[in-house]
């Protein structure tokens, strides 16, 4: 093997060796160690950015997350997404949609967090706005949307798009019965269980606790003795 070729492994090797220290330490809370083998890194790819500036949004520090977002040399999509992440965790949706509006390239991320976002502040309407203007829509968009529904007590629409979806996986039925046992809809969770097929042991698992909480189980119990 050439020099050349040996000293392009060599730093390969390094890179991936720091950007794993990075994400390993961020995930543990301990940013300022992360950022010194940051800042002392000879070559950072976008990956090592993105390390760093994940360790940033995570611990809900935007300022700094966002001073470094604008440094980076080169963003791609996960950068701008972590950024949009991190301002709708905080509630500033305003600032998490000048993200994504500025974005050159956006995917079903993007989009999914954004619409969470809006549903965790109630806002159901830009929610829904933005879920409809979707070029293509996952699943994992389609549970978002329900989501935002449920969580501010819209159970009929949640429904609605629940029967509207083209494919379902369990985390959608799980959350549906969830939702109406959490807004004391336990019937309606019962019929959906019943109608839709099997949820899993979690949706039913919920179903119970729900008729336990409501004082129903006893009944529900000698209707079926």
């Amino acid at each position: 093997m050439s020099s050349p070729s040996i000293a392009l492994r060599t730093v390969k090797t390094t890179v991936l060796s720091l950007n794993k220290a990075i994400a390993k330490l961020t995930r543990k809370g301990q940013i300022a160690e992360a950022r010194r083998i940051f800042n002392g890194s000879p070559c950072r790819t976008t990956v090592t950015w993105n390390s760093m500036l994940s360790g940033y949004v995570h611990a809900l520090d935007l300022s700094e997350a966002r001073k470094l977002f604008d440094e980076m040399p080169h963003r791609d999509v996960v950068s701008w997404n972590l950024m949009i992440s991190g301002f709708a965790k905080v509630g500033e949706l305003r600032e998490a949609r000048k993200v994504f509006e500025a974005s050159p390239e956006r995917d079903a991320v993007s989009y999914n967090t954004l619409i969470s976002g809006y549903g965790s502040t109630g806002f159901l309407s830009e929610a829904r706005a933005l879920f409809d203007s979707m070029p293509s829509r996952t699943v994992a968009s389609w549970n978002a949307m329900i989501t935002c529904y449920l969580k501010n007590g819209e159970l009929g629409l949640a429904l609605k798009l629940f029967e509207d979806m083209p494919e379902r996986d369990s985390w959608t039925l799980n959350a549906m019965v969830s939702g109406l046992v959490r807004w004391g809809n336990l019937d309606m969770a019962a019929g959906l269980l019943e109608r839709v097929g099997d949820g899993g042991i979690d949706a039913y698992n919920t179903l119970l606790a729900g008729y336990a909480q409501s004082g129903r189980l006893v009944c529900l119990c000698r209707a079926h003795t």
